[in-house]
């Protein structure tokens, strides 16, 4: 098991719609499989998130409807996805519930 959690934002500031809200590298060639984010405070619209490689979106986008917050896993556009080290994900927030904060994503694999 290879999972990690990337901080999006920190934990009080209301979040924004971002394009590359984070984008980081992998640290080393894994097998995604499976996505989930956590929000820690629920907005008063929906909050959209999604993780992108060379620009393909990776899973359907996870979304937290108005009042909703905590955990939820994504569905991936894929079964297992081999990431090579040194790929560059981004994590999108395409759309920022009005005073939601503290968004985490996750990523689930294996080496």
């Amino acid at each position: 098991v290879y999972d990690f959690v990337i901080a999006c934002s920190d934990e009080t500031t209301d979040l924004a719609t971002n394009s590359a809200a984070v984008s980081f590298t992998t640290p080393r060639t894994f097998m995604i499989i499976g996505v989930s984010a956590y929000l820690k405070t629920a907005g008063l619209s929906a909050t959209t998130v999604d993780l992108t490689l060379k620009g393909n979106p990776l899973n359907s986008a996870i979304t937290f409807q108005a009042g909703e917050k905590g955990y939820k896993e994504g569905s991936p556009v894929f079964s297992q996805l081999q990431v090579t080290k040194g790929d560059e994900l981004v994590i999108r927030i395409t759309a920022a519930g009005s005073g939601a904060a503290g968004l985490k994503y996750n990523l689930h694999g294996t080496i």
